[in-house]
C-alpha cells in the first residue's frame, strides 16, 4: 500500500507542476495532490518509529493536524428583519508549495524505509550499433554505402 500511495503522490506531483507552469492550477488539482500526499502520511504513520529523527526534524505531524484543519467564518444575515449570525465551516486548503515540500521529505522518508513507488526500467540506447549507421547512411541518401555494411539487412 506505501508503494502504491507514493506512485500516486508521484503522479498528483507531476500534475501540479505541469499546471503551475501554465498557471492552471485548480482547487480540484490542489484538492488531490493534498490527498495523495495525506495518504502517504497514513502509510508511513506505521513506520515512523523507524524514522523517528528525520520524522520530527521535518515536523510532519504537522500533514496531519493542517489535513483536518477547517477555517470558520463568521457572516451576519439579515434577511427577513432579523439579524442572525451565521457560521461556516469549511476544510483548510493545504497550499500547494507545503505539499511538494512534504512530498519530497516523504519521499526520502520511504527511501530510508526500502519504500519505493514502481518505476519502469529505461533502456538507455547510447551505444550506436550497424542499424544506426545503416538509417543514417540511408537518411543522407547514401543507399550503396548503407548495402555495403557487413551483417547485411538487419
Amino acid at each position: 500500500m506505501v508503494n502504491d500511495a507514493l506512485e500516486e503522490m508521484h503522479r498528483r506531483r507531476a500534475e501540479y507542476r505541469r499546471a503551475k507552469a501554465v498557471g492552471a492550477v485548480t482547487k480540484q488539482l490542489q484538492a488531490s495532490f493534498q490527498s495523495a500526499v495525506v495518504s502517504v502520511y497514513d502509510e508511513l504513520l506505521p513506520h515512523r518509529d523507524r524514522v523517528e529523527e528525520t520524522w520530527e526534524d521535518y515536523n510532519l505531524d504537522q500533514v496531519h493536524t493542517l489535513a483536518n484543519a477547517k477555517i470558520t467564518n463568521q457572516k451576519v444575515d439579515t434577511t427577513g428583519g432579523r439579524i442572525k449570525q451565521i457560521s461556516e465551516s469549511k476544510p483548510y486548503r493545504i497550499p500547494c508549495q507545503k505539499l511538494l515540500e512534504w512530498s519530497h521529505q516523504f519521499d526520502e522518508i520511504a527511501g530510508e524505509l526500502g519504500f519505493s513507488s514502481s518505476v519502469k526500467d529505461r533502456v538507455a540506447r547510447n551505444d550506436p550499433d550497424k542499424s544506426d549507421l545503416r538509417g543514417l547512411l540511408r537518411d543522407r541518401g547514401q543507399f550503396e554505402a548503407a548495402e555495403q555494411l557487413p551483417g547485411g539487412d538487419e
